[in-house]
């Protein structure tokens, strides 16, 4: 093409056509710009396509670490309503049956209450792209908030977890310290000892022990009410980005 345009233009110039020539050699430099815009929009076009891709592939990984936070909520939850009812029956014998408290039962109870749940979200998709930068290539701006909040603001608020878990080290060491001088209790841990037997009726009628049981239920509930509050939050952050991707399919 620019030899056809190069021999129009010597023609031109050799029969002394200057006004034409220079109509064709701004027609030359419009059609040189078009073809820059052109490539520079396709170019762009290829850019923009490769970060869609990108896009999609770190809202894909985020939604797996966030339906993985969801299996661990509902087992904690389940874990620690399992425990509440094992609470609330410790309660029940401790105030209206010590006499009747069988041995193995009381070892059976007592056995769950150094069990203590905490959560531990699966986050290395978001952190990943929190460093790399890719956590812009999200074109949504409400998602980008939410997925910060959800992972800033809402999974810090279960940083109460390790408060309850000093709490609960408090607990677990002054439970040990009467239930676990008996020989049951090392019995349990397979041990011979001549450790005086429980006295259960004198165990439960403790002031200290009742505390103890109660200060743990109150424990395990304000968890859950935690775990399930942070639980409709991911849950819905779930559907957020399931309805980002089913728009990008369109």
């Amino acid at each position: 093409m620019f030899k056809f345009f190069r021999t129009i233009r010597q023609k031109l110039i050799q029969d002394n056509r200057v006004t034409k020539y220079f109509m064709y050699f701004i027609g030359e430099i419009i059609l040189v710009v078009i073809g820059i815009l052109i490539a520079l929009q396709i170019n762009n076009w290829n850019l923009h396509r490769i970060d869609r891709v990108a896009e999609k592939k770190l809202l894909q990984n985020i939604l797996q670490d966030l339906q993985m936070d969801t299996e661990v909520f509902d087992i904690n939850i389940q874990n620690n309503s399992f425990h509440i009812a094992v609470l609330d029956t410790m309660l029940h014998e401790v105030c209206f049956n010590p006499g009747g408290y069988s041995v193995m039962d009381f070892i059976r109870h007592n056995a769950l209450y150094s069990y203590y749940g905490s959560f531990l979200a699966t986050k290395g998709s978001y952190v990943e792209s929190l460093s790399s930068g890719r956590l812009s290539l999200i074109l949504s701006d409400s998602l980008r908030r939410s997925i910060l909040d959800y992972y800033e603001v809402q999974l810090q608020s279960l940083g109460a977890d390790m408060i309850t878990n000093r709490d609960m080290d408090n607990l677990r060491a002054e439970w040990n310290d009467i239930v676990s001088h008996s020989m049951e209790y090392a019995m349990v841990l397979d041990v011979q000892t001549n450790f005086p037997q429980w006295n259960i009726p004198e165990i439960c009628s403790s002031p200290r022990y009742r505390k103890l049981l109660t200060q743990k239920l109150g424990l395990v509930r304000v968890q859950i009410e935690h775990w399930e509050r942070v639980k409709a939050i991911n849950l819905a952050l779930i559907q957020f980005i399931e309805q980002e991707l089913a728009a990008t399919e369109r």
